[in-house]
């Protein structure tokens, strides 16, 4: 949660930028990635919530865990807006990696993704226990 009143969901690998002391009030090369289970109370993390929407500070005020699905999100980029907040859309140290094979298969089949089918499928192996103990092992 930040002093915006929002609040952000994770998983406790997924990186975030933290502003750099060097950095002013806004993000710059000292701003630092860590996972979002080292973020505490009092840590800076950046939002789009100014007036010309470039990246400002804003205090983290609570930290909690909890259990939730997981979804992928693949941006040209590797960034994300979520309420507000600046992101990276990969939920693991594994960064492109762990979107590439969605990406390809978009690619091969436009679409795919969102049948019904296929995202009963992948809603399956994406909450599998093989999948999680991978994913804690890259944390």
């Amino acid at each position: 949660e930040t002093r915006l009143k929002g609040v952000l969901e994770l998983t406790g690998a997924h990186p975030v930028p933290v502003h750099g002391a060097g950095c002013g009030g806004g993000y710059c090369g000292d701003s630092r990635v860590v996972p979002a289970y080292r973020l505490a109370p009092g840590d800076k993390i950046y939002h789009t919530r100014t007036p010309s929407g470039a990246p400002a500070q804003a205090e983290v005020s609570g930290v909690w865990g909890g259990v939730s699905p997981v979804r992928y999100v693949a941006t040209s980029s590797g960034l994300m807006v979520v309420e507000g907040v600046v992101g990276a859309s990969y939920s693991t140290p594994a960064g492109w990696w762990e979107v590439a094979p969605f990406v390809a298969l978009d690619t091969v089949l436009p679409g795919v993704l969102s049948w019904v089918s296929v995202r009963g499928a992948l809603a399956a192996v994406m909450e599998s226990p093989a999948l999680q103990a991978a994913e804690r092992a890259l944390e």
